[in-house]
């Protein structure tokens, strides 16, 4: 099951708001690789499953290793450690990006994007410029995206929401696919635009209706805004609201640190989603709470939980914070539980 990221209302207001007073998200930052532990479910006890997600790269041995109160737990099933993530990237090719040699340092920006991705994740290509065309549909090989990026020529105007909106349709499209036997994981739209005026029609209904379209696939737009005219900070207000509003973000680049930008961005997006079950032995009737350990790779995750309740457990609470939230465990005594497991 892939853990799916409730996607961010933006109403009309907020959009507004956003564009009217100039509020921009911080620039991307690479987090530190972390592992998630979203659910614990005892409902077919003493089979537990436990969901979750990670983000960053992960290394070594991926095979997923479960403990309880420190025992190792044997046979371990991970019925889904997800590589479908899906990012459509989107190139303002529009005439503006003829100036000063900022084509081509957009071209590696987004090659080193894809270089810097983690292997199994889909990515295409769709351009803006002249109109919004997809050029690679999602695809698992980087090679074909590459190539195609060397490709691209300069085109007319941009169409940057259109583009967007495109992107979307396809991965709605792609998602829907009889073949696939699995569902996308959060996509993401990176979009690197010039920030010069956009031509798809109705202006703000437009990006509103790219948003709207970003949203329904439970996706993010993350923009890398390359100043291109005198008309880029008013643009990029509309472009930083369409992130905030997908939870995505807005990221100023410039020629001279575009591509280690793009290099970031994609180091911190990688994200995917784990579903793994097992047999958690038999507990003594007055065990109420118990420590599950999770590690794939290099990343490890803990929480506490009653392993001797038929119950579902959404965002289980970390054994160092439980003394604060006890009503994720009902009935126990907290402190005296945390004094035999500290």
């Amino acid at each position: 099951m892939t853990m799916r990221r409730v996607a961010m209302a933006l109403g009309v207001s907020a959009f507004l708001g956003a564009v009217a007073f100039g509020s921009l998200p911080a620039a991307a930052e690479a987090p530190p690789a972390s592992l998630v532990i979203d659910v614990i479910d005892t409902t077919g006890r003493p089979t537990v499953v436990v969901e979750g997600r990670y983000t960053g790269v992960l290394e070594g041995d991926l095979e997923p290793t479960v403990k309880i109160d420190g025992n190792d737990v044997s046979d371990v099933e991970a019925s889904a450690i997800d590589p479908l993530d899906a990012t459509y990237l989107i190139l303002d090719n529009s005439s503006r990006a003829k100036e000063d040699g900022r084509f081509a340092v957009m071209k590696s920006a987004l090659k080193a994007y894809v270089q810097a991705m983690r292997p199994g994740e889909r990515v295409g290509l769709v351009v803006a410029g002249g109109s919004a065309e997809v050029r690679v549909p999602l695809t698992s090989d980087p090679a074909l995206v590459l190539t195609a990026i060397d490709a691209v020529n300069v085109a007319d105007v941009p169409f940057v929401y259109s583009a967007i909106e495109k992107a979307a349709d396809s991965v709605d499209s792609y998602s829907e696919s009889a073949d696939l036997g699995a569902t996308l994981n959060n996509p993401k739209f990176v979009v690197l635009a010039l920030g010069t005026a956009d031509r798809s029609a109705s202006g703000e209904d437009s990006a509103r209706s790219a948003a709207d379209a970003v949203r329904a696939v439970d996706g993010a737009v993350h923009f890398l805004g390359l100043p291109g005219s005198g008309e880029f900070e008013a643009q990029k207000v509309t472009y930083a609201a369409i992130s905030s509003g997908t939870g995505g973000t807005f990221t100023d680049v410039t020629l001279e640190d575009a591509v280690s930008q793009a290099t970031t961005l994609s180091e911190s997006l990688v994200r995917a989603g784990y579903s793994l079950s097992f047999d958690q032995g038999e507990f003594g009737e007055d065990v109420r709470t118990a420590e599950i350990e999770v590690t794939i790779g290099d990343l490890t995750a803990n929480a506490a939980y009653d392993p001797n309740t038929v119950r579902v457990i959404s965002d289980p609470t970390s054994l160092g914070e439980v003394r604060d939230t006890a009503t994720v465990i009902p009935g126990v005594n907290v402190d005296d539980r945390l004094a035999l497991l500290l």
